[in-house]
């Protein structure tokens, strides 16, 4: 799945549903749920874990769409130079 479909189908996730915001992981979840689903169970270390993973994730998404418009500058640079 590309990064615009992707991008298109969480907006429409995030307009159907209302989320709210774990106090604990600071993840977002259903309204409708009484429990966070991300960190039931779990304990303050694997609550870190989970913060830090999603932090990476993230931090990976960025690195991702930096380099994608990176290689499309670079390739624009090249085909005007080639003309």
């Amino acid at each position: 799945m590309s990064l615009i479909a992707r991008a298109i189908l969480l907006r429409q996730q995030l307009k159907s549903k209302k989320l709210k915001q774990c106090p604990r992981c600071s993840l977002f979840y259903e309204q409708s749920r009484d429990h966070c689903p991300h960190c039931t169970g779990l304990n303050n270390r694997q609550i870190e874990d989970l913060m830090e993973r999603q932090k990476s994730f993230q931090t990976g998404n960025i690195l991702h769409i930096v380099f994608v418009f990176g290689a499309l500058a670079l390739f624009f640079a090249l085909l005007i130079w080639i003309l």
